[in-house]
C-alpha cells in the first residue's frame, strides 16, 4: 500500500514511476495534495485494486492524464499478449474520490476503456461535479454499487445497466434517477428535489429518508417496490396515521407490498402490510388533524 499524504507539489515528480517500479501495487491513497492541478496518470498500474483521493482541492477537471492506458509503453506489464494496450485500470475494483470542491468535470468518453472490473464508486462532497461520464456509464461494466453524497450541482443519475445498489445523500438539486435495469436497492436521503424515479423491475427495497420533507413525494405511485422504509419528522408520521387508508399520503404507499415509517430516533413507528392486510403504530391517533 502507498499513502502520498500532504504532498506539496502541482503534481507527482517525474521520476516517481508507480508502475514500473511497483508493478505489483494494490492500494493507494492520495491524500490533502492540496496544490495538485491534475490527477496522476496511474492507469498504468497492472494490479491497483484499489484507488482513494481525498483533499485535491485544486484539481478542476479529471482527464485523459487520468483515465488513458499507457497506449505509448513498450513495457509487457502494460501489453496484452496480442500486443494491443490494456485498459486502463484493468483491475480496480473499487474507486473513492472525495472532498474535491472544485471539480467541475470529469472527461471519459467512450473510446477510452478503463476500469473493467470497477465494482464501487464512492463520490463525497464534490459541490461542482455536474454529471458522471459517458465511458463509466457505457464500460465499467462491472460497477454494482454507487454511492453519491453533496454533488450540489448533479442533476441526473441515468443509464446504468449494471448497478444494482445506489445511495444518494445531500444532493440538493438531484431531479432524476432512471434506466438502471439491474437496481435493487436504492437509498435516498435529503434529495428535496428528487421528481422522477423511473421504476425497473428488479427493485426490492428503497430507503427515504428526509426530515423536513411536508409531504411523500409523488414518484411514490409508480415505484413497484416489495419493501419500502421513510424515515420522517413526526408532523408528516402524525399527518399519515392520522388520514388512515383515505388519506392522499396513502395513496402514494399504498400499493407496495411492505412499508416502515419512522422518526430519527424510531420513538414513534408505524408499519403496513398490503396483503393480508395489516397496519400497526405506536402513534396514538389524534381527532386533531396534523
Amino acid at each position: 500500500m502507498v499513502v502520498i499524504h500532504g504532498y506539496f507539489g502541482r503534481c507527482l515528480p517525474n521520476w516517481l514511476n508507480l508502475g514500473a517500479t511497483l508493478p505489483n501495487l494494490r492500494d493507494i491513497d492520495i491524500v490533502e495534495c492540496a496544490c495538485f492541478e491534475v490527477l496522476p496518470m496511474l492507469g498504468q498500474l497492472p494490479n491497483l485494486h484499489r484507488l482513494v483521493i481525498r483533499g485535491a482541492f485544486s484539481v478542476e477537471r479529471v482527464g485523459e492524464e487520468f483515465m488513458q492506458g499507457d497506449t505509448k509503453s513498450k513495457d509487457p506489464i502494460v501489453q496484452t499478449i496480442s500486443g494491443s494496450a490494456r485498459p486502463a485500470f484493468p483491475k480496480l475494483n473499487s474507486l473513492s474520490v472525495q472532498e474535491m470542491p472544485n471539480w467541475k468535470e470529469w472527461q471519459w468518453n467512450k473510446g477510452q476503456p478503463a476500469m473493467p472490473k470497477l465494482k464501487e464508486l464512492f463520490i463525497q462532497t464534490c459541490p461542482e461535479l455536474r454529471s458522471l461520464p459517458e465511458g463509466l456509464l457505457l464500460l465499467a461494466t462491472s460497477l454494482e454499487f454507487l454511492q453519491i453524497f453533496s454533488a450540489d450541482k448533479l442533476i441526473t443519475l441515468e443509464n446504468i445497466p449494471s448497478i444494482k445498489d445506489i445511495r444518494v445523500v445531500s444532493n440538493p438539486n438531484l431531479a432524476r434517477i432512471s434506466n438502471l435495469p439491474s437496481i435493487g436497492h436504492i437509498y435516498i436521503e435529503n434529495c428535496p428535489n428528487l421528481k422522477d424515479v423511473t421504476n425497473p423491475k428488479a427493485l426490492r427495497t428503497m430507503v427515504l429518508g428526509d426530515y423536513e420533507m411536508e409531504f411523500l413525494p409523488d414518484y411514490l405511485t409508480t415505484i413497484m417496490v416489495h419493501k419500502l422504509i421513510i424515515w420522517c419528522d413526526e408532523e408528516l408520521l402524525l399527518k399519515i396515521v392520522n388520514q388512515e387508508e383515505s388519506g392522499s399520503e396513502w395513496n402514494k404507499f399504498k400499493h407496495i407490498s411492505k412499508v416502515k415509517i419512522g422518526t430519527e430516533d424510531e420513538s414513534l413507528h408505524a408499519t403496513y402490510q398490503k396483503t393480508p392486510f395489516s397496519f400497526t403504530t405506536n402513534v396514538n391517533a389524534s381527532s386533531d388533524e396534523v
